[in-house]
């Protein structure tokens, strides 16, 4: 016997305590027993933390790789002039109509093209006769000529000043041509049209016959086609994280609220309407808890007066995983699945109440301490049933009702005699629930 022991021994039996070694021997497995249930439970919410914190950060590894893939399609500004700096999907093809007359950017023959006179469209300019008309102009690269100041003046039309050039002549700015995709009777059409005189009048206007360009599509392996120039894009598969809550309401006899529950779900889509759901919930149950173990302390002085203890169980801690399916219909939603739930641990209380001497009744129960008590009259694990439906009220927020019911209750038959009565009256196997949806 160690020497605490054998102090407390002496100070009992001074006051006329029986000692028995046994009370000390299982108030010593008491403790260890409850160092060991302090250890388990500390272990069981590292690993389920752990293994949250892994799945959070391998979806969301995921999520965002899968995000990474979209790549935009990029649309070029070409020009005439750098016609060579086109993609290869949209240059004209080697056995196509034209290609021996197209320059590429490593042939060493492109120079600046500088037009000698400005292209005419046949067909196309002031009318012979009418007013404002006027013999065509020869054209040099080396007079600085306003094509817009010297026009003529229509009648009834104020005339512009023209300013007074000095300095040398200034070489005319080169007109950029637009990419134009074709052959080349095309090409060349355009490029007369762009560079024709300007202004024309509605009639001539209305007659001039803006070309069609062609595109054809090429086709790709695998039988799909994409037009030149764009990236073929597949449509992505987007994970959704939802957040929830919800009361937990007790169909039976007794205490009608049962609890909360609370989690994080994530679901990915298997189609247009259907998805596949997963994820991780806490959920304390609550309830008419009967007591787990009574003890009485009979102190004998002048009289004769009773102690009694009661220990009692007050909420069932649960940690769940539920997996199911889910059915989308406009703002409507439906679901269905197993959740398997493992019971994480009983937090009760220790009561006491004292019978004085020469008293018929006890003193009401006062609370001594609170902590966690053993498993014992509870399944450890078990699996259930879930379904639940939620309309959507207000952007990703949603509101609804969820059912869970559990094969074979809560309670652990092993053991029990028919005469012992239920550690909790609100066990039976159907929980009701009503809460809501909110989407991250």
């Amino acid at each position: 016997m160690s020497r605490i022991d054998q102090f407390f021994r002496e100070k009992m039996e001074e006051r006329g305590f029986a000692f028995d070694p046994g009370y000390w021997e299982q108030a010593e497995r008491l403790i260890v027993a409850r160092e060991k249930r302090r250890r388990r439970k500390l272990l069981i919410w590292w690993f389920f933390g752990s293994l949250f914190l892994l799945t959070g950060v391998g979806l969301g590894s995921l999520f965002l790789f899968q995000h990474g893939e979209r790549v935009a399609p990029s649309v070029e500004k070409e020009s005439g002039i750098h016609a060579g700096e086109r993609s290869p999907s949209m240059r004209p093809s080697a056995d196509g109509p034209g290609a021996a007359n197209v320059p590429t950017v490593d042939s060493p023959s492109i120079e600046p093209v500088v037009p000698s006179a400005p292209p005419v469209v046949p067909g196309i300019g002031p009318k012979a006769g009418t007013p404002g008309s006027e013999p065509a102009r020869s054209y040099s690269p080396d007079v600085d000529t306003d094509p817009v100041l010297s026009l003529p003046a229509r009648p009834g039309q104020p005339v512009a000043a023209v300013p007074e050039h000095s300095g040398p002549p200034s070489v005319p700015k080169q007109r950029e041509q637009p990419a134009v995709l074709g052959n080349d009777e095309q090409f060349a059409d355009t490029g007369s049209f762009i560079s024709a005189p300007f202004p024309f009048t509605l009639e001539e206007l209305s007659a001039i016959a803006i070309p069609q360009l062609d595109v054809e599509a090429r086709p790709l392996p695998g039988g799909q086609f994409t037009a030149p120039g764009l990236a073929h894009i597949r449509p992505q598969k987007v994970l959704r994280w939802e957040a929830y809550t919800s009361g937990a309401l007790y169909p039976g006899q007794g205490n009608k609220q049962a609890g909360w529950l609370g989690g994080l779900s994530v679901s990915y889509p298997l189609d247009e309407r259907w998805r596949l759901h997963a994820g991780l919930q806490y959920r304390q149950r609550i309830g008419t808890f009967q007591a787990l173990d009574i003890s009485e302390r009979w102190v004998y002085q002048f009289g004769v007066s009773i102690e009694r203890y009661t220990l009692a169980p007050d909420k069932l801690h649960y940690v769940e995983l539920p997996l199911g399916l889910l059915y989308t219909v406009h703002k409507h939603e439906l679901s269905a699945g197993l959740s398997w739930n493992y019971l994480a641990g009983v937090q009760g209380s220790l009561w006491s109440t004292r019978k004085p001497e020469s008293s018929l009744a006890y003193t009401p129960e006062r609370q001594e301490e609170s902590g966690w008590l053993e498993e014992t009259g509870f399944r450890k694990h078990g699996f259930s049933i879930l379904a639940a439906y939620h309309y959507s009220i207000w952007g990703k927020l949603k509101a609804g009702a969820s059912l869970q019911y559990t094969p074979g209750g809560i309670l652990s038959r092993a053991g029990q005699e028919p005469s012992v009565s239920q550690p909790l009256k609100e066990s039976g196997p159907l929980l009701l629930g009503l809460g809501i949806k909110f989407g991250l």
